[in-house]
């Protein structure tokens, strides 16, 4: 169904990632031949897929408009994104742990192919049913993704070496004794105070 659907729209690009031990396995069952790769990637690209192999897959959740995944650590990492995802359920498959049930109840469910084109197809539309649902839980679960990392680390960077060079002196320390640190302290306050 998802074959037909990409060579029927040739205008979306589906991006397949097996799991890293999905193609040994079926080497090692005898359901793809090692030399055979080559030509799955080929028959994929004719059909509108990307088979993307690559050990990092940062540049496919750049590259992506929306995700279908099951639950593993992909769906806590593309939760950042603020995309659509939709969780791919197998009534076969693992469990679940008591945190992904609880990010998976605030996803768009996929329980078979039809289900796999129809979010796509939401995807590719703009119809997002989970957005509202989706960013509460990226609040509850990534609360420190505001924008601010960049100026939290140099604050603790900054406090961090106060806090040494006060411990190794008894005179207190003012901003002129760490210009160039609390002049970047400062800035990244400003930038983030411009920004909200």
């Amino acid at each position: 169904h998802l074959l037909r659907y990409a060579v029927n729209n040739p205008e979306v690009a589906l991006i397949w990632r097996p799991h890293p031990h999905l193609l040994p396995a079926m080497i090692a069952e005898g359901l793809l031949g090692p030399n055979q790769l080559a030509g799955l990637e080929h028959d994929l690209r004719g059909a509108g897929i990307i088979f993307d192999r690559r050990a990092d897959h940062r540049p496919a959740f750049v590259a992506s408009d929306a995700l279908l995944t099951d639950a593993g650590s992909f769906i806590f990492e593309y939760l950042a994104t603020g995309r659509p995802m939709a969780f791919l359920h197998n009534p076969d498959g693992p469990g679940l742990t008591d945190e992904a049930e609880e990010l998976v109840g605030h996803l768009d469910v996929v329980h078979d192919a039809q289900g796999a084109t129809s979010f796509i197809e939401r995807a590719r539309h703009g119809l997002d049913h989970a957005g509202g649902a989706r960013d509460r839980v990226l609040q509850a679960f990534l609360p420190m993704q505001d924008g601010r990392s960049a100026s939290r680390v140099v604050e603790s960077i900054a406090g961090a070496a106060l806090s040494a060079r006060q411990s190794r002196c008894s005179i207190p320390l003012s901003d002129d004794d760490l210009p160039v640190l609390s002049q970047l302290v400062r800035n990244l306050r400003e930038l983030h105070d411009q920004r909200d």
